[in-house]
This record gives C-alpha cells, structure tokens and sequence, in this order.
C-alpha cells in the first residue's frame, strides 16, 4: 500500500486478494487519531478471486500540512454484497505508506554574479518499507529562486526533470550582487511537492580576458600577453549593458 500526498489529495495505490469472485464494495477511510472520518471513497466493483489493486484519490475535509497527514491512519475494507461483516480489512498508519520526495542538490558554495552557473537536482523517494535504494521522480517541475531580501524572489531557472529524477540547471547569478543568498529550491513531481532553502555566497568580482598577439609560438618566442580587467557597471549607470574597463 502507497500514499502521495499533494494539493489536499491522498492519491492511493491498495493490493488486496479477495477469497473468491463475487460484487464487492471497496471502502477507504481516512482516519484521525480520535477515529474522526477526515475522508473517504467507495467503489462498487465486480472483483476476481486473486490479487487486485484499487487506485483511488482522496480529497480531505480541510487544509492539512502534510506533517499532521502523517499522523492520521487509513482504513480499507472488502465487503461482499449481501455479507454483514467485511472479507478484508486493514488499518495502515499514514507514515508508513506516505511516499515523500527528497531533494538533493549537487552545487558550489560559492558563485561569481553574473557568470555562468550551474547545480543538478535530484528529486527522489526513499521510504522505510524501500530499503534497496532511492526511488526517482520520473516526471516533474523544478524551480530555483534566488532570495534577496531587497526584492522580490528572483527566478533563476525552471525546467523538469528527465526520467532520472535529474534536472540540470544552468542559469546566472544577477550582476553588481555580493553576499551571502538563500537560494530555494521547489520541485512539484508525482511523489508531491517538496522545497529546501540553500545558502550560497555570490562574489561580485573582476572579470580578466587574457589574450595573446598570435595563436602559435615557436621554441624561445617570447610570450606577449594583453590583460583587459572588467568590472560590471553599479546601479546608477548611465551605461547599462557595457562594463567598466
């Protein structure tokens, strides 16, 4: 049994093995720990004797953040038409079937504004019952903004990720900042939706272009080299797309 929690929605994924062929009513509550229905689903269905497995979605009373979601349980029953009690019963608490996504960026610590950077994310799943290693989101969202307390969040990048759960993000920092910047990373996939808050230091530092005379030399030329040092324009500017020599 497997749990993805998104937009106040229980999305379910529940094996059973029913005793023998017959009509059947399907039944999944969700449950508060005082036993308050918080939500529920039925389906009548024609079942087959054997293993099955009921795909259903559940839609909560209220807003819930998914740290008290983990703390409700579910309660699935079989019952045949015409029988008083229920062939099939199970109460699973929330926190061990919940599939929860997990982020793990690979970046730098430290970046230079306004030239190129670039970070992966990787969105997976890694629940108690999965001992054998990671699941990865096979579809999805990912944005990075930048968090600068003078102005609304900056858009950095916003791509998806492929079927590894990899997204490769290349973008750059804005020019004439320096410090240190939360960076938040948010990434909306079939196991949920999950964000994390990084800090990275952004260095507003001199850009050097070294260039030589000519491209080839010979045994004991001597080198001539030409260094021109650029250092982007600070706001005010009167010439916004040309850096200071």
């Amino acid at each position: 049994m497997s749990a993805v929690y998104a937009h106040q929605s229980l999305s379910l994924a529940i094996p059973y093995e029913a005793a023998r062929s017959g009509d059947a009513e399907l039944k999944v509550e969700v449950l508060s720990p005082e036993d308050n229905v918080l939500g529920h689903a039925e389906r009548a269905v024609h079942v087959e004797q054997g293993e099955g497995v009921w795909n259903a979605a559940i839609s909560l009373k209220g807003p819930m953040p998914v740290n008290e979601v983990i703390w409700q349980r579910l309660r699935f029953t079989l019952r045949y038409e015409g029988d008083g009690a229920p062939a099939v019963e199970q109460i699973r608490s929330i926190s061990t079937i919940l599939r929860r996504p997990v982020l793990h960026i690979l970046a730098q610590k430290t970046y230079i504004a306004g030239a190129q950077a670039a970070m992966r994310v990787i969105v997976s799943n890694a629940s108690d019952e999965e001992q054998q290693g990671l699941i990865a989101a096979t579809s999805g969202a990912v944005r990075i903004e930048l968090l600068d307390p003078d102005h609304a969040p900056r858009l950095l990048f916003s791509g998806h990720v492929d079927r590894r759960g990899t997204s490769d993000a290349e973008f750059r920092f804005p020019d004439g900042i320096a410090g240190s910047f939360p960076v938040r990373f948010t990434a909306e996939t079939e196991l949920g939706t999950v964000e994390s808050t990084e800090t990275v230091r952004v260095e507003d530092q001199l850009k050097i272009l070294l260039t030589s005379e000519k491209p080839i030399y010979q045994p004991s030329q001597i080198i001539h080299l030409r260094a021109l040092a650029l250092q982007p324009c600070g706001p005010p500017c009167c010439c916004q797309s040309r850096p200071h020599v």
